[in-house]
């Protein structure tokens, strides 16, 4: 069931092919008495450009909470001071320096086990030290391309971290007490291996990974209960990514099923 229509392009979103399958699966939410908890992830934040002030103003826009997965060495006080006119935003860890540590044609990794585990530790403390000079930062770390070695996760609350972010179809890890895991499922971008751009994933494929989350929470075959991420990428995302990622959140937000709510929400921390 939806909410009154903002406009008529909210209205022309139900008559593109595909989304009525995600209505349909938000409706039987609806008769269940459940609610879909989406929330919002964008990664490799930290450079001052214009794709960033595009995400700024689109989550503006849209007027929901966004989480900027930030690089801490590339942050400097301009852009905490562009920062300070942002409302809804929450600062998440975007490991260290995002500096790929992977062998020649291997996945991209920074923090894997080829180097000593007490410098990454090191390397992260001292990125969590920069990020918490934004009031709005969380001790949250999403590892850069999504990938982390199993065995610094037992590590990260030693030094502070409480939530850990990546991608749904990576392994889940296993947590020690303190550390909170919930990734993002809907990632539009495709990314190509070892490739710095992307392009779009498609729409049909992008709502059907949306629905087939919704189904399984709804059905309770997913660990994450009812918590749902979705995941941009303003700095290597296309055009069609930026305008499926407004529709997307235009067409949620507007069911009786959805609520938007922030990562400090997510992850139970509020600094």
């Amino acid at each position: 069931m939806y909410k009154q229509a903002g406009s008529q392009d909210d209205s022309d979103i139900l008559n593109e092919p595909y989304w009525d399958d995600l209505i349909e699966e938000l409706d039987q939410w609806l008769k269940e008495g459940r609610t879909a908890n989406f929330w919002w992830r964008d990664d490799g934040v930290g450079k001052l450009n214009n794709q960033l002030e595009r995400l700024l103003g689109l989550r503006k826009k849209l007027d929901v909470s966004l989480a900027l997965s930030t690089i801490p060495t590339l942050v400097n006080s301009l852009f905490w001071s562009r920062l300070t006119q942002e409302n809804c935003i929450t600062i998440l860890q975007n490991g260290y320096s995002h500096h790929n540590f992977a062998d020649t044609f291997e996945p991209k990794t920074e923090l894997n086990g080829t180097r000593p585990l007490e410098h990454i530790i090191a390397d992260l403390a001292v990125g969590m030290q920069k990020l918490a000079q934004h009031p709005q930062a969380i001790p949250v770390l999403v590892p850069p391309w999504n990938h982390i070695a199993p065995q610094l996760v037992p590590l990260l609350p030693e030094i502070g971290y409480r939530g850990l972010s990546g991608l749904d179809h990576r392994p889940r890890l296993t947590l020690p007490p303190g550390l909170k895991q919930y990734n993002v499922h809907i990632a539009p971008v495709e990314q190509l291996k070892n490739k710095d751009s992307g392009g779009f994933l498609g729409t049909e494929l992008s709502i059907k990974r949306a629905t087939k989350n919704l189904k399984d929470r709804r059905n309770k075959k997913n660990s994450d209960g009812d918590i749902i991420g979705l995941l941009s990428q303003h700095a290597i995302q296309d055009e069609d990514t930026w305008v499926f990622i407004e529709k997307f959140i235009t067409c949620t937000k507007r069911h009786h099923a959805v609520k938007w709510v922030s990562a400090s929400d997510v992850f139970g921390v509020t600094e």
